[in-house]
């Protein structure tokens, strides 16, 4: 990936996230000078779309050089885990973690909650799929990848990132 594509991803994903706390912003009463468009926002709930933000941001962070080193850092855990407890138990269980993430987050956009586990579950979740083995963890990778960058792609084009 040239330094190009790593900025553009990076600032899709800052985008995406900056959105989002602008609609909380807006969402939680910050539009008391607005008038009637403020009660328009302070009427609308955004759960579902904050966590597809974040989500957008993590994948776009992940595009990055701090991405590639969150990546390292969850693989090498990843190994060492698995390492150890491939001698206790047989097998081991970074994809266990990684889709329990990836369940707790499905839950949050089910449940329509997306409170502070919910936002850094969404940012979590593009970085620790890797770890999910195989065919499934191809799978589940590809479609955190499309979803977050649908989403990140909607607001790089409303910011004129491309």
């Amino acid at each position: 990936m040239s330094v190009i594509e790593g900025a553009v991803s990076a600032s899709a994903g800052v985008a995406s996230m900056a959105v989002s706390g602008g609609l909380q912003f807006l969402g939680k009463g910050g539009t008391k000078g607005l008038g009637k468009v403020g009660k328009v926002f302070d009427a609308m709930e955004y759960e579902r779309l904050h966590l597809s933000l974040f989500l957008a941001g993590g994948v776009g962070i992940a595009g990055t050089g701090l991405g590639r080193a969150i990546n390292s850092a969850v693989t090498w855990c990843d190994d060492k885990v698995s390492g150890f407890l491939t001698e206790w138990v047989g097998q081991g269980v970074g994809w266990l973690v990684a889709g329990g993430a990836l369940v707790l987050l499905i839950k949050r956009f089910k449940d329509n909650e997306a409170g502070p586990i919910g936002l850094g579950l969404a940012l979590a979740v593009p970085n620790v799929v890797g770890v999910i083995p195989g065919d499934v963890g191809h799978a589940v990778a590809s479609g955190v990848g499309w979803l977050g960058g649908t989403t990140g792609g909607l607001i790089g084009s409303a910011f004129g990132i491309n």
